[in-house]
This record gives C-alpha cells, structure tokens and sequence, in this order.
C-alpha cells in the first residue's frame, strides 16, 4: 500500500495501531492520546477521550500491551488504470452504533499512498466515543504517526450516505471533504500537504474494515458501504473494476463480506460485511466490471403550477430490467436554480424517492426542465421530466363594511373581499393581516370563503388616531394586499353631552325654589290667606232718552 519498494506483507508498515505508535496501551474513556511529534496545524489531536485504541494505519495486528486482538478485511483494487489521479473518494452510511465490548473500537476507512505520505480517513468507534469521522496521516517511509483529527461536533445520521472526499487544491496541497464540507468545518483543517500532486500507485489506494479489542472477542455488525472508492481522473470519477478482499487476524468470528459477484443487486463498488455475510477466503474477487447504467424517471404534480406553487417530485430508479433499486441516492435540480426540499433523496424499497420545489416566478408562461441523477458511484443514469409554470395572479383586496370611525376602547368587525382580474371571487386564498396603530387585529390570518370574503376584527386601544389594516395574500401563486383605515375618535357631542357642565346650575335653581315654597306655605299664619275675589263685569244697561213732557 505504500511505494512500490517496501514489502506489503511487513505488518509493522500496513497494519500497525495508532495505540502501538504511540506506545501507550489500551486505555479507558478519559484517555487523552498525545502525538509524539507535534502535527501539522489544524490536525492537533482532539480534546476530551478517544479509548481505548486510535484509528489505524490500514490494519490492526495485536499488539503485545494490548493484550487481545483484531482483525481486518481489506478491499485492494487490481485496475491499472487508477492511476494517476488527483482525488479518491469513498461513500460511506452511516451505521448503527454497535454495542463495543470493553476496550474495542471499529473504524472503516479509506487509506491512501501519496508519495512519502499516507492518509487514512473514514468512521472511527470504541467505548469511549461514539461514531465519528477522522483523518490520520502516517509517514510512508518510518510508519511513524504525523497527525490526527476528530470531527467531534459532526452528527453522523444512521442510515445516511457520506462522501468523504480527498483532493488537490493547489500544488502538492490536498483537501478532504465530508458531503462537500472541508472536514472540521474549515480549509485549514482540511487541508494536508503530501508533497505529491498526483496519486502515482494504482494499488496505493483500499478500503479498509478493522476491529480491535482487549479482552471479549468482537466481529463488526453488518454494514454496507455503498461504494468502497473511486478516483479522479481527468475525464471524471473512475471506478475500479476488478477488486479482491483480504482477511487478517483474528475477529473472533465469522467475518463475512461480498460484493456485486456475491449479490448481482449491489451497486457496482458496493460491498456489505459483517456475522451474517457468507465469509469469503482472502483473494475472493468482489466485483468486475465498470459502471451499470439504470433507468430514471421523474414525475411532477402538478404539470402546470402557478409560481410559487409546490410541485411534488417522485423519482424512481430502476435497473434496465425494469426491476427498483433501492437505497440509491439522487441529487434533483431544475433549470431555474430553485431550492428543492431534500435537494438530495435516497430511494426506497420500491426504487422511488420524494422530493418538491416551489414553482419558479415567471413573468410569462415557459418550461422549467426538472433533472435528477444518480449520485452513486457506479450507477449512471439520469431522468428529466418538465413542468410549465404560470406567472402569478394578482388579487385584488377590498375592504367591505369599514367603519368610518371607532370610539376609543371599542371594536368593530368587518370584511376583505379578494378578485381576480376578472373580478370573479377568489375562494380559499389564504390572507395575512397586520395593523399599525394603538390597537389589534384578530386574527392574524384567515381564508377566503366560497364568496371571496374573509372576516376580520379591530379593537382601539388609544384615545385618538388611525388604525391602518393590511391585508396581504400569503398563497402560492397569488399576490396582492389590501388597506382598510378606521378612524378613532369620540362620538359627536349630543344637546344632552353640552348641557350637562351646566346640569348643576339647574339643580340649585330647581332646589332653591322647592325650598322658597316650603318655607312660605310653612310661615303663613292661618286664616289669613285673603280671599280671592275677582271682580265681576258691571252691568250696562242702554241709554234711553228723556220723556217727552
């Protein structure tokens, strides 16, 4: 695994624990390991306990301090053509983590030979830790350990895939990356300077399966690798196409792993190992054969949406048989850059994948060609499927029934209307309402009737001034907003409301003359009350004239 001179059978150069590196033996959690050389910056070793055993250099010999065993499986390639390549990559899910032994640990990795140097990175577990990614970096030539990081805070979901990728940057500069995040979530953590800008050796590349324990025998569980590597080659990722798996030391159990040979449903690459896999003899052929091409298709619901509308996206993958393929992932794009909610998908049992998107905004009626390709290395095929998007509508809001005026504490209730161009009424149409002013809207959204109208409340909480109701759409495919402004003020004043300051003025008038009654019908002395007597008309009785004598 190293240069073409040295001896790949010598354990002390492939298969050597960090734990012997460091001379330190098995240790239990709270073990804090310390690098005999200082590393590299960004590659300082991790705070807090990594126990009982550190991450390998390729394999795990027992070694004599450690008191018990282990054992690895090995993926080598046999292709030629691997090299020369300025990147490897391997596709590793996540597993679940295993119930470990006391003082044992289970790492897969990927290690790889540039020039003097060799890098190992991948998932590493013991008691101590649970799983997490790493890098370690090795001399080539004195197996002496140069530096070693942990990727501590990265949550690694069971279940899903992770591309771990080392490439050149820049000269002899190489960078690793985890699902397309430099590891440790920084360049400068990521970044190792091998002295090489190339990969030279095409069997300077394997996958490696290693365990390790002090006392109880442990075999791994099963896990399944969805492809072991592949390298960057000018025209792409190359996959290897002959491999043969290799078996050393003692597990303590059956050990068993197969590849596409074993299992024609694997993915080209894809091993799967563990108690329950058939064992296979060191130097079993695992796979042959380049890339397999599969069907995919793409179905969207709907076909024409408004902007801003969901549409459904249903990816299916099948091999050219017409037969699902499960557990391959998909990454999904449209023409339009719009964000898809997962961008990447995993098929299922039956070899289909969900996903959606929102329509894309269009100022006029047009195509969005939407693209989903296999992500898996191994597998080549990609499905395309189209929708045809509509601009949005505007809608129009009216406020209907708004109180001219509202008294200061009070509430009144009232009605938006909402109308397409057409002004037919626009039913189901989700609104937003917000207010500005001293008071409150309720509620804060609503829905469109079967007419168009949706209900709203204000109260007024100040003495005076205006309330401001807005109402927006907030439905896919729609836009437009409304205003309704109520006035706060007090009520005109009535004749009552100006003559009530001069209602006392009344009242002491009113009691003043009660009592001037009281007290003249109280002092009068009695019988002295004069009698009325009105004067009675005098009787006129007409003039006669004299008699005549």
């Amino acid at each position: 695994m190293r240069t073409r001179g040295l001896d790949r059978r010598m354990p002390s150069l492939r298969c050597l624990l960090l734990a012997a590196l460091l001379a330190l033996p098995l240790a239990p959690a709270g073990f804090a390991a310390s690098a005999p050389v200082a590393p590299p910056a960004g590659h300082e070793l991790p705070a807090g306990p990594i126990a009982p055993s550190l991450p390998t250099a390729g394999g795990s010999p027992r070694h004599p301090s450690l008191g018990g065993g282990s054992g690895e499986l090995l993926v080598e390639p046999l292709d030629a053509a691997l090299a020369p390549a300025s990147g490897v990559e391997m596709n590793v899910t996540a597993f679940v983590p295993p119930a470990l032994p006391p003082d044992a640990s289970f790492q897969l990795s990927l290690v790889v030979v540039l020039g003097a140097k060799e890098a190992v990175f991948g998932i590493f577990e013991n008691t101590g830790s649970a799983p997490l990614p790493f890098l370690a970096v090795f001399s080539n030539r004195t197996d002496q350990y140069l530096s070693l990081a942990y990727w501590r805070n990265l949550s690694l979901a069971v279940g899903t895939g992770y591309g771990f990728e080392l490439l050149r940057t820049t000269g002899t500069s190489w960078m690793l990356e985890v699902n397309g995040v430099p590891f440790g979530g920084s360049t400068t953590n990521a970044t190792v300077d091998f002295g090489v800008s190339t990969m030279s050796w095409d069997r300077g590349v394997s996958f490696s399966e290693t365990v390790s324990f002090a006392s109880t025998s442990y075999v791994p569980p099963s896990v399944q690798v969805p492809v072991a590597f592949a390298t960057l080659e000018a025209g792409g990722w190359y996959l290897p196409r002959p491999a043969v798996a290799n078996e050393s030391g003692s597990p303590g159990g059956p050990w068993g792993i197969e590849g596409r040979l074993q299992h024609p449903t694997l993915a080209p690459g894809e091993v799967v190992s563990g108690p329950r896999v058939a064992p296979v003899a060191s130097g079993t052929a695992l796979w042959t054969g380049g890339p397999v091409p599969v069907r995919v298709g793409v179905n969207l619901a709907p076909t024409n949406p408004l902007a801003f509308g969901t549409v459904s996206v249903t990816a299916t993958v099948a091999d050219e048989n017409g037969t699902p393929l499960p557990s391959v992932p998909l990454t999904v794009s449209d023409s339009n850059g719009s964000a898809f909610f997962p961008a990447e998908v995993t098929t299922d049992q039956n070899g289909s994948a969900l996903t959606a998107f929102d329509a894309p905004n269009v100022s006029a009626p047009g195509p969005d060609p939407v693209r989903a390709s296999v992500a898996l290395l191994g597998y080549v095929g990609v499905g395309v499927g189209s929708i045809a998007s509509d601009p949005p509508v505007e809608l129009s809001l009216v406020g209907q029934s708004v109180p001219g005026r509202l008294s200061p504490g009070a509430s009144a209730g009232f009605s938006f209307l909402l109308v397409d161009p057409s002004g037919h009424p626009a039913s189901g149409v989700a609104v937003l309402f917000s207010l500005s002013g001293p008071g409150a809207v309720t509620p804060n959204a609503g829905a469109t009737g079967g007419t168009g109208e949706v209900g709203v409340s204000v109260s007024s909480y100040g003495p005076r001034g205006e309330l401001v109701v807005t109402a927006t759409v907030k439905a896919p495919g729609y836009w437009g907003h409304g205003v309704a402004r109520v006035n706060v003020a007090p009520s005109p004043p009535t004749l009552a409301d100006r003559l009530a300051p001069y209602l006392w003025v009344f009242v002491v008038l009113a009691v003043a003359g009660v009592i001037a009654v009281v007290y003249f019908v109280r002092t009068r002395p009695k019988g002295a009350m004069p009698v009325l007597r009105l004067p009675l008309p005098r009787r006129r009785t007409p003039l006669r004239p004299p008699a005549q004598p």
